[in-house]
């Protein structure tokens, strides 16, 4: 995995580094990069571990209310846990499975 360590640098290298990234790689290379390399704590990096921790299954065979589950904890992976506040991370999963739901009829 690639890696950028950026300290002490200005505004323009932020800048110049963001514009390399858009013009090299597509949305969804950095969308991948970033839920492969995501830490969802508890030991779990990357939605492989993940999916594998929750389901017991390959990202591949998720249903469309487990990837809603996932992207609730890549938002806010302690807000949204199920173990440590399963009110909230059932009713996040749920209003991101109905945005999935609404926007697939489209």
């Amino acid at each position: 995995m690639p890696q950028l360590n950026i300290k002490n640098l200005s505004a323009l290298d932020y800048i110049l580094v963001t514009r390399y990234i858009e013009h090299n790689f597509s949305q969804n290379e950095c969308l991948n990069f970033n839920l492969s390399s995501f830490d969802f704590l508890e030991n779990r990096k990357g939605i492989e571990s993940v999916s594998k921790s929750l389901f017991n299954k390959s990202v591949e065979n998720l249903k469309p209310i487990e990837v809603a589950e996932v992207f609730a904890l890549y938002e806010k992976p302690l807000k949204n846990n199920r173990n440590r506040n399963p009110a909230n991370a059932k009713k996040r999963t749920e209003q991101l499975y109905q945005l999935y739901l609404k926007n697939s009829n489209n």
